[in-house]
């Protein structure tokens, strides 16, 4: 045994005395276009199909779509109960259980955490085809409280615009 202990010497090279990977060629480096940060969350969620980013955040695409007025996450325990709000954020979950009687939840997700989103039978029939097929929204609405937790129930909505949508979709869970 002292003989192989001896010899692992003989393979340990510190990493600055490495030697070079032989090559069969010089091979040139290929220069690549610097991407946006909304071109790599765009290809990190093409990559994932919808899953995850890693260099970034989903909302990162949505930056020219959003405007003055709109609360995120973090700030809305700080709203008074019936405050209007305006909320955005990617539809993280989307829920119609048959035990609702017609009503559809939503959990949104910003840069800051999410947001449940409360939406009413009558309303859900006027704004169906976006319910079930927007992938980020903007909600305008009333804050509900019930317990520890915060809602924003629907007043309207309209679709969130993310840059690159034609190829990127976020994964949202559908119940």
């Amino acid at each position: 045994m002292p003989g192989v202990v001896g010899q692992l010497g003989l393979f340990y090279r510190p990493l600055g005395a490495q030697l070079p990977l032989a090559l069969p060629h010089e091979a040139d480096l290929v220069p690549l276009v610097e991407m946006t940060d909304g071109e790599r969350v765009a290809t990190d969620l093409q990559f994932s199909e919808g899953a995850v980013t890693t260099r970034g955040h989903i909302m990162d695409l949505a930056r020219g779509a959003l405007h003055e007025g709109v609360t995120p996450s973090h700030l809305l325990d700080q709203l008074a109960e019936g405050a209007p709000v305006t909320v955005a954020g990617v539809v993280a979950v989307r829920q119609a259980p048959e035990t609702a009687k017609g009503f559809v939840f939503h959990t949104l997700e910003d840069r800051h955490g999410l947001i449940n989103v409360i939406t009413k039978p009558h309303l859900v029939a006027k704004y169906q085809r976006i319910i079930e097929h927007a992938g980020a929204l903007v909600v305008h609405g009333r804050i509900e409280r019930q317990e520890r937790a915060v809602n924003v129930v629907t007043e309207r909505m309209e679709p969130l615009r993310l840059a690159g949508e034609g190829e990127v979709r976020s994964a949202s869970h559908n119940w």
